[in-house]
């Protein structure tokens, strides 16, 4: 099956991965991160705006690739500090209730 590299402008890039990989009707996305692609820095302080750039990151990262969040069959999600579980799954939530 053929494999077809996903890349937008509208989120974050990396030299070391890629935004997602395309194989057929399947994408494949790793590495989303909080970071606003326009200044590079983290979004916000709080983990909650920073989890809301992140699936924003997501959602553009799966717009590029032809899909939508409503086609996402697994996510997971990795915490610097396990504090910050409660905030992050309040935006999460909303993303996907």
């Amino acid at each position: 099956m053929p494999r077809h590299i996903v890349t937008t402008p509208n989120a974050p890039t990396s030299p070391v991965w890629s935004q997602a990989v395309k194989a057929g009707h399947l994408v494949f996305v790793s590495g989303i991160v909080g970071i606003d692609p326009r200044t590079g820095a983290l979004a916000g302080e709080t983990i909650q705006e920073q989890t809301r750039q992140a699936l924003t990151n997501c959602e553009e990262i799966l717009d590029a690739a032809g899909a939508t969040m409503d086609d996402i069959v697994e996510v997971c999600t990795l915490l610097t500090d396990p504090a910050d579980f409660d905030g992050m799954n309040e935006e999460y939530a909303k993303w996907f209730p």
